[in-house]
């Protein structure tokens, strides 16, 4: 194989944009296990490699209690009425294959990776801890210390307390998206909480299933066979009815004093639309432009043009019962006006002027590539698929952002951001 040196003009030249590729889910295969339980099954990849991911409506918008979502997820796994949290983790060790079980204020999910040859091996142990786990007191003491300390040193840091002032204020503290934890909260803690909680709620009513990989009729025979075990309930409702009003801040600005003195951290944004509206692909769009990716308007300007902050983005944050854009940004306290006056400018050139064709076009490639990049393996596409099924968004919400992505225009963007980044309608946090 020969190799030839660049020219200088070709060293210029960027790499050709390809349009040949194929942004579709039309590999996922809808299931339905035991009759009651749905599922998604991604039969990808050449590898002898399986995911299994179990979705219960169990986050914080069920609890009866403060925190205890988020306990239970994290002690599940810490021991069940035949394995104690070390043989949980020598087994899982031993055979190479992982368990998470995260939360994620809507959800737990047990998440399970295994070599196929020793997926049936540790099915038992998966089936204890969905079943059968015991909360031991030894190991909440310790959970519930580990919590304080790391409570300590979040509400160190400005930008953590900005955004927990933040969503309190957009959801007040007695909402599941807007309390935060405490350490009285922790301290609260007990045993029959955590037992509560899984027995309420880490039930078959409700759950999701995505099953990926080097799949085949036993594996799913297998997973069939686990799933029979989870007890069916009555489905109980989200612990906290939703508004469609919270308490209004709009355009007020919060100043608190951080510990950080050198350091100052914005949050601002308000409530938004929730992914299944009709304006939210759009809206995602928008939001990637002005500051969603490296290159956004906001990034450009504050970081790499006025050199104010190593970060500064915009987000849309979406739940399963609302949703809120937030801009954040952290900086010197002698340039938290200037930073709000850049926002605001680049804000209002969004609502004044179309976006140029070249900018535009941009921003479509670098979409195109992030969601290629998500369907890039089973792996990869199943964390894709979970990011619509739990909201209970059909799969055809992708095809819809996809072709949106494909669509879109300056003058519908330009649009969009007149009915939806209206500043006097945020509340701003300020940190410092």
């Amino acid at each position: 194989m020969t190799h030839r040196n660049l020219t200088l003009a070709e060293r210029k030249l960027g790499p050709i944009i390809s349009e040949s590729f194929n942004l579709k889910l039309d590999h996922i295969q809808e299931y339905v296990f035991n009759e009651n339980i749905n599922g998604y099954l991604i039969k990808k990849g050449k590898h002898p490699i399986l995911k299994l991911e179990i979705l219960f409506p169990a986050g914080r918008t069920f609890e009866s209690k403060k925190v205890v979502a988020k306990a239970c997820a994290s002690l599940m796994k810490d021991g069940t009425k035949k394995f104690s949290s070390h043989q949980i983790a020598e087994k899982f060790d031993y055979y190479g294959a992982s368990l998470h079980v995260p939360e994620q204020t809507d959800h737990i999910s047990v998440i399970f990776y295994s070599l196929k040859p020793y997926f049936s091996a540790l099915i038992p142990i998966v089936k204890e801890i969905l079943r059968l786990a015991t909360f031991p007191e030894e190991e909440l003491n310790i959970y519930k210390k580990n919590q304080i300390q790391k409570l300590a040193l979040d509400t160190s840091k400005n930008e953590i307390v900005a955004y927990r002032e933040f969503t309190g204020l957009l959801y007040r503290q007695d909402h599941p998206y807007g309390y935060n934890t405490s350490k009285e909260l922790i301290e609260g803690l007990e045993r029959k909480d955590l037992a509560d909680h899984y027995q309420r709620h880490m039930v078959s009513n409700g759950a999701k299933v995505i099953l990926s990989g080097d799949i085949d009729d036993e594996i799913i025979s297998i997973v069939s066979g686990l799933l029979a075990d989870i007890p069916q309930k009555t489905s109980l409702a989200a612990s906290y009815l939703f508004p469609e009003k919270f308490e209004n801040h709009a355009g007020e600005i919060f100043q608190i004093k951080g510990k950080q003195k050198n350091q100052a951290a914005i949050k601002l944004g308000g409530r938004t639309i929730q992914r299944n509206h009709a304006d939210f692909p759009g809206l995602y769009i928008l939001n990637t432009i002005l500051g969603g990716y490296f290159g956004s308007r906001l990034n450009l300007n504050l970081r790499e043009d006025k050199g104010y902050t190593y970060g500064v983005y915009s987000s849309l944050d979406a739940h399963k019962y609302s949703a809120y854009f937030m801009t954040s940004v952290e900086c010197s306290p002698k340039n938290v006006q200037k930073c709000l006056g850049l926002i605001s400018d680049e804000i209002k050139k969004l609502q004044d002027e179309p976006i140029p064709l070249p900018e535009l076009q941009m921003v479509k490639n670098y979409l195109n590539g992030y969601l290629l990049a998500a369907m890039d393996g089973p792996l990869n596409t199943s964390d894709l698929v979970k990011s619509i099924v739990a909201d209970d968004l059909p799969l055809t919400f992708f095809d819809t952002l996809v072709n949106k992505i494909q669509t879109i225009e300056a003058g519908e963007l330009q649009s969009l951001a007149q009915n939806y980044l209206k500043m006097e309608d945020w509340t701003t946090v300020i940190v410092s």
